[in-house]
């Protein structure tokens, strides 16, 4: 059903056969057998290679499996669809992997609560030998109705598979990179085209978090341990979550903490936007998304809306893996004949964006731990942090027109022609006269009008602030924020007597007061009124949130000792035990 290698789809009639009598249902045609026409009640409605969608009685339903032809229903809410059923899934991944078994591996990691199999693709050059390689995964369908995960997942892998030694961009792709794709995480919810498992529970509140401790087995549910055991035997760098229900891509953390806590936030923020606009900048349905928080297709998951429990959170406080939440689609299953729109139009492209996606696990640092005396391949766990005289490289989109930015880093460049190169004019606020200026220098943490003449988007190298007080002068201020993460208004401004407005209106200086509850937004700029000269607290910053620790290849037979770790533009100290 899955391109394999080539699509040959018609429609044969248009006809749908309706009612308590009917059911919609897959089968495929064997070898040197003839579309059984003769049958009553049974209406072909699709055709994809061999593999037919019709409406039958079940009447027909039993003559078809008299004949010997294997049928498989489809569930309710995704019948006029058109999207395959789940036997037909896993009959395409079989097919895959006896097609190309020099290039992919197909496994089990678990059971669903009905003990229908959880299953993964591995593709890579050599499947069955362990390599130097970054491992990559994306995981689709963890909510079974939204059916376009499991569909780019399929079409993803029948890409890479089909592609080899024909693109060079995949051959080199496949050649370099450890993929894994597990295209269904919840059989059961596809089965029956549910967002839950069959227990009731959604898969994406279940894993551990800061407020859904580890240990709590009775709880997690057994899609949710197999993904967790998969991941503990593997040293995934870079991973992504397939959904629909929204357009764009969600970044961690998700769950609801408490701001001001350094351990809470978010260590690695500017490398995670980087990765969601590498992609978003190749779908252009996803970049067009500004409103509601969205900045160019991208926002952060506890902006957006606050939840415990997810996996992309999971990922990286417990295996030190990014792991971003991709949103195909606001529909949750979008009719199947727009598949190939999603999956290469212009519109989405999402072939392109999710190779690119998977082309960034390869950067950052990577290595061998080896034993001195024996130079054997140890064990070890492998800390990274931000080295004091490294820059790192912040990526700042601008609309044309005014913006009211800040920067969270010092500028390695600091002069305005530097920072915000062709703008049309670079303002700062200046207290003490009440006025606008044209600044010599860009300040961390100070907010500036910019104004360019069309869109654009700027890559800014500097050094994270190492101090999270930012100073106040009495009366107005117009700031921005230290830190990479998210604010509570009360929470960043406690100690100050304060009044917080913002730009409402892309520089048209029609502002709205902040209640206390709204988030200060890294990279944007507010208005701050302080009674007297003071400072304000209002972002952890890198220097005391270093990126998590990541491992040597466990799990893994035998043991090479390599390890990789996805990392921003910038200079790092590595140390191992």
């Amino acid at each position: 059903m899955y391109r394999l290698p080539i699509v040959t789809a018609f429609v044969v009639t248009a006809t749908l056969l309706h009612g308590a009598d009917y059911r919609t249902i897959t089968f495929r045609l064997p070898p040197g057998r003839t579309v059984p026409v003769d049958i009553p009640n049974l209406n072909v409605v699709n055709r994809i290679d061999d593999c037919f969608h019709a409406d039958a009685s079940d009447a027909a339903i039993a003559e078809l499996t008299a004949r010997g032809f294997t049928c498989n229903s489809v569930p309710q809410q995704l019948q006029e669809s058109g999207y395959p059923a789940l036997d037909d899934i896993g009959a395409d991944l079989q097919t895959w992997a006896q097609q190309f078994p020099n290039l992919c591996r197909l496994y089990q990691i678990g059971t669903s609560t009905l003990a229908r199999p959880i299953l993964v693709m591995q593709i890579t050059d050599n499947p069955l030998v362990e390599e130097f390689e970054p491992e990559f995964k994306y995981v689709a369908n963890m909510h079974g109705d939204e059916a376009i995960g499991q569909e780019m997942a399929m079409r993803f892998i029948g890409h890479l598979l089909t592609s080899y030694g024909i693109d060079p961009g995949v051959t080199a792709l496949v050649d370099s990179t450890d993929i894994h794709v597990l295209p269904i995480m919840n059989p059961d919810g596809y089965a029956k085209d549910n967002r839950y498992n069959t227990a009731g529970y959604d898969l994406n509140r279940n894993f551990p978090s800061p407020t859904h401790p580890a240990g709590n087995e009775p709880l997690l549910q057994p899609e949710t341990v197999a993904v967790m055991d998969w991941t503990a035997t593997h040293n995934f760098v870079l991973s992504a979550g397939l959904h629909s229900g929204a357009v764009g891509i969600v970044y961690p953390w998700g769950h609801a903490h408490n701001h001001l806590n350094a351990a809470a936030m978010f260590p690695e923020t500017l490398l995670v936007r980087e990765l969601c606009f590498a992609y978003t900048a190749l779908n252009p349905t996803m970049a067009a998304v500004n409103t509601g928080g969205w900045e160019n297709g991208i926002i952060n998951g506890r902006a957006w809306f606050p939840i415990n429990g997810e996996m992309a959170d999971w990922n990286y406080r417990f295996h030190g893996c990014i792991e971003t939440t991709i949103e195909f689609s606001s529909t949750k299953a979008p009719n199947y004949g727009t598949m190939a729109n999603f999956w290469a139009g212009a519109a989405h492209n999402n072939r392109d964006a999710m190779l690119e996606y998977t082309r960034l696990v390869h950067g950052g640092v990577r290595g061998f731990v080896t034993s001195a005396d024996s130079a054997e391949p140890l064990s070890a766990t492998v800390h990274v942090g931000i080295s004091g005289d490294g820059p790192v490289a912040v990526r700042l989109p601008l609309n044309a027109g005014w913006n009211l930015a800040s920067l969270p880093v010092t500028p390695v460049s600091a002069a305005p022609s530097d920072v915000f190169p062709d703008a049309s004019d670079v303002l700062a606020y200046d207290a003490a006269t009440n006025s606008y200026v044209n600044p010599d220098t860009i300040v961390a943490g100070v907010a500036y009008w910019v104004h360019y003449a069309a869109a654009t988007t700027r890559t800014v190298y500097g050094t994270p602030v190492t101090s999270d007080a930012l100073p106040l002068d009495a009366g107005w201020n117009l700031i921005g924020s230290h830190g990479y993460g998210f604010l509570p208004v009360d929470e960043a401004l406690a100690p100050v007597l304060f009044t917080v407005v913002r730009d409402d209106q892309n520089g048209a200086l029609s502002y709205q007061r902040l209640a206390t509850d709204v988030e200060l937004q890294p990279f944007a700029g507010y208005w701050v009124y302080a009674s007297v000269a003071t400072q304000a607290f209002i972002g952890a910053t890198a220097a005391v949130n270093p990126p998590l620790p990541v491992w040597t290849d466990r799990g893994n037979t035998p043991h090479t000792g390599d390890y990789h770790r996805l990392l921003a533009p910038g200079r790092y100290d590595t140390f191992f035990r």
